[in-house]
C-alpha cells in the first residue's frame, strides 16, 4: 500500500490520459495506457513536459494546462494513426472476443 505522502502527492495530480480522454486510457483491470509500454513513450511528451509514471501522464495540478488543446491534438493524433484505425477495425471485426471485461479501444467521437 503507497504510504501517506505517495497518496498525497498524486491526489495532487491530474491525470491527463483521463482528462483528454484517450482512446487507449483503461480504468479498473486495464489501468493506465493501453497502447505504450510505458506512458514516457507517449505523442503528448513532445508537446509538453509531464510528469509520467508508467501508466500515466499528469501534471501538478496547480500548474496550468490546457486540457482541451491536448485532447484535440491527441485526437488529430489519433484519427491519422494507422495502428489506432486497425485497432479499431480489429475490435469490430473480432467482437465476439472481446468479453465484457476486456480493454477496447475507444471510438473518437
Amino acid at each position: 500500500m503507497p504510504s501517506q505522502d505517495a497518496r498525497e502527492k498524486t491526489s495532487m495530480m491530474i491525470n491527463i490520459c483521463k482528462s483528454i480522454k484517450c482512446p487507449y486510457f483503461g480504468e479498473g483491470k486495464y489501468y493506465g495506457c493501453q497502447r505504450y509500454v510505458f506512458s514516457c513513450g507517449c505523442h503528448l511528451r513532445m508537446i509538453k513536459e509531464f510528469v509520467s509514471t508508467e501508466y500515466i501522464l499528469c501534471v501538478d495540478e496547480c500548474e496550468p494546462v490546457n486540457i482541451q488543446a491536448l485532447e484535440a491534438e491527441n485526437n488529430r493524433f489519433f484519427l491519422e494513426d494507422p495502428k489506432y484505425k486497425s485497432d479499431l477495425d480489429f475490435q469490430k471485426t473480432h467482437s465476439d472476443w472481446f468479453g465484457d471485461k476486456s480493454f477496447k479501444v475507444s471510438e473518437i467521437i
